[in-house]
């Protein structure tokens, strides 16, 4: 079974909720966190909004930091290992409110996308055991071990949730080599381990996925769904280049550079073909930037934002008075609130 509404294309992402369930329980001083965010292209205002968007690369890596900077080699597996069905926003309390645990995995499969795209999960049978499996789509996006320990580590605890502290996996397997000290991760997650595999799997049992371990509440598993089909609509599968470039612009104006190299690189080609690719398609960055900073004006002017100076911030503008010539280029009038 695989996650349904997977994006291929575009800039995969995370929602900023999933890095804030990471963050929280760390102890991490201001000056040090804002560095390792900065180290990478992560503005800390990006971190005022759980549902807000992140690329997934960035997320990746800025995992990876913080287990060397914090001088904790199995960082994602011990914060797995305290997860909270919370911690995933909707989709986990959905997942902690399923009857059975096949019900909860096939949820969380159908709206995995909701929250990261270019996300692979799956559930497979294997004579008595399942092999409920996780792997980033994108290769390019490595190293990833901490995130893979993470994912598994948590995934263990959803289940634990379900069956007992005393469960224990058949096996765990990750993609990445056997790390040092690899004894030390056994012990979190007290199974049998393999490496260098194709994917990231937790093994267990065919019986305990099918054991009904709580009675639904139907209403509140409905109002779950809505709000999640509602957050998919927004994280929609990419189908230009023009759309991924939007993509980035939406989440980095105001944040970071929307130069042409800058969001060349973030796709992952080279920016003389970035360029020729939006001219087939009838457009460039510059008219891109332009459409999402028009957009959003507007609709923060219609919302009632407060000062110019503050808006001209947050759509990038160096100065108001540059935001208030480029807006009455837009409209024909000046900016007003309201």
């Amino acid at each position: 079974m695989k996650a349904e509404g997977r994006s291929d294309q575009g800039i995969p992402t995370v929602r900023v909720s999933v890095l804030l369930g990471i963050l929280e329980p760390l102890d991490i001083d201001t000056p040090k966190l804002r560095a390792l965010l900065k180290r990478n292209s992560i503005s800390p205002s990006q971190l005022d909004d759980p549902y807000s968007r992140i690329p997934l690369g960035r997320f990746v890596s800025l995992f990876e930091d913080l287990a060397i900077v914090l001088d904790r080699p199995f960082l994602g597996a011990e914060v797995g290992n305290r997860y909270q069905a919370a911690d995933m926003g909707p989709i986990g309390i959905l997942f902690s409110i399923s009857s059975s645990l096949r019900i909860g995995f096939e949820r969380f499969s159908r709206y995995l996308s909701a929250f990261a795209t270019s996300t692979d999960i799956s559930l497979i049978p294997e004579g008595d055991d399942l092999l409920w499996t996780y792997r980033i789509g994108d290769p390019a996006i490595w190293p990833r071990r901490q995130d893979a320990e993470y994912a598994i580590s948590a995934t263990c605890q959803m289940i634990r949730d379900y069956l007992g502290e005393s469960w224990r996996p058949v096996a765990v397997h990750f993609e990445h080599a056997e790390p040092p000290d690899a004894q030390s991760l056994g012990r979190l997650f007290k199974a049998p381990m393999r490496f260098a595999q194709p994917t990231n799997a937790v093994v267990f049992r065919q019986d305990q996925a099918d054991r009904v371990t709580r009675r639904e509440d139907r209403a509140m598993v409905a109002v779950l769904e809505r709000h999640i089909r509602d957050l998919m609509a927004t994280a929609s599968d990419h189908h230009s280049v023009s759309d991924s470039v939007r993509s980035y612009i939406a989440m980095y104006i105001g944040h970071a550079s929307v130069t042409l190299p800058a969001i060349a690189d973030a796709l992952g080609i080279p920016a003389r073909t970035l360029q020729r690719q939006l001219t087939r398609e009838g457009t460039s960055i510059r008219a891109l930037v332009r459409e999402e900073r028009e957009r959003l004006a507007l609709r923060l002017l219609h919302e009632g934002n407060p000062q110019l100076s503050t808006l001209a911030d947050t759509l990038g503008y160096s100065a108001p008075t540059a935001f208030s010539r480029a807006f009455k280029t837009w409209t024909g009038r000046r900016p007003k609130r309201g």
